[in-house]
């Protein structure tokens, strides 16, 4: 009698206390809202702020720079076209070739300074970062870390933050270096070849799409791929930190099925994100192609019509490069 009162007190202890509350939510099945890019700057000083600025102006510098030397190109070849005149001296292209020294020093100088900055402050702003995360953790209470993963946890704190370190440092001196050079070009071209310019502007749209697909598929597989390592980071490193038990139990094949399992999702999901990249890489090469096919085909014919130097199509080819710096939307996908 007395245990079958104990069993109805406590049912009905368990009844008046409601349903039974479910425990913090594991790390991998979190749903965090997006940060916004100016986000990531948060956590840096006045001195770290003071480094990008200068580091970003030099980066455009370096940008602009790339276009402008299409000009001295497009010098170089128009003497060459009339190396064939009785008046030609090689000391004619001397001056080119005095500006293409001068300009290759500056270019060493800034790109360095340019690097070093944006590197600098990057690994600043990384550090900070990695120390609140690691403070953060450890202000969690005991019920909070029985429902996580320490190799979750590691694997976050290496991993995301080398991604945060990329998206704040090489990857923004990239995207500020292509944008100035692709307004650079554009303004360069259409000053010497107007209409050979608007030929070429003709492919600018499907090269945005194919560089917007590329930029898509990146941001799109490579979140996935981050989320299958990282649970398969998990299951390893909760196993190395318990292999006496796991060891003792004969648990050894059940962890290595359940690891694999990860794994395997994680080669697919690589599979696809390669052969997605791999077909737009392919349609990438085919655009460029296509724009270099369709200038020097308008190009020659502007010549004999229009009256166009050589040099005037070789300096809008060379910019066809920097057309395609529609490639920076990638760097948005951070």
């Amino acid at each position: 009698m007395g245990l079958r009162r104990r069993k109805a007190a406590k049912a009905a202890a368990l009844q008046a206390a409601g349903p039974e509350k479910k425990g913090p939510e594991s790390l991998e099945d979190t749903q965090y809202p997006d940060v916004k890019y100016p986000q990531l700057f948060r956590y840096a000083d006045k001195k770290d702020k003071a480094m990008l600025v200068i580091g970003l102006i030099l980066s455009c510098g370096v940008g602009v720079g790339g276009p402008c030397v299409s000009l001295i190109f497009r010098d170089t070849v128009n003497r060459f076209v009339g190396q064939y005149s009785p008046t030609f001296k090689a000391s004619d292209v001397q001056p080119q070739i005095n500006w293409f020294a001068g300009i290759g020093a500056i270019f060493l100088v800034g790109a360095f300074i340019q690097t070093s900055l944006i590197g600098i402050q990057s690994k600043r702003q990384l550090r900070r970062i990695r120390i609140l995360y690691f403070k953060a953790i450890l202000r969690q209470d005991v019920a909070w870390h029985d429902t996580q993963s320490a190799g979750s946890l590691i694997s976050k704190l290496s991993e995301n933050c080398n991604h945060i370190e990329v998206g704040i440092g090489t990857k923004l001196s990239e995207f500020v270096q292509y944008i100035s050079s692709f307004i650079c070009g554009i303004i360069i071209a259409f000053c010497y070849g107007w209409k050979l310019t608007l030929v070429a502007c003709a492919m600018l749209p499907v090269i945005a799409v194919v560089f917007f697909l590329f930029g898509f598929f990146m941001l799109h597989f490579t979140r996935k791929e981050l989320q299958a390592y990282s649970k398969a980071s998990a299951i390893a490193g909760e196993v190395l930190a318990a292999i006496k038990t796991v060891v003792a139990f004969g648990g050894e094949e059940k962890e290595v099925q359940r690891y694999s399992s990860e794994l395997v999702h994680a080669e697919k999901v690589g599979i696809k994100k390669s052969t997605a990249i791999g077909g737009v890489a392919g349609a990438i090469g085919l655009t460029i192609f296509s724009a270099a096919a369709l200038i020097f085909w308008y190009g020659v014919k502007l010549m004999k019509d229009d009256n166009y130097n050589a040099g005037s199509v070789v300096i809008v080819s060379s910019l066809r490069r920097y057309f395609t710096a529609y490639r920076l939307l990638k760097f948005l996908a951070i």
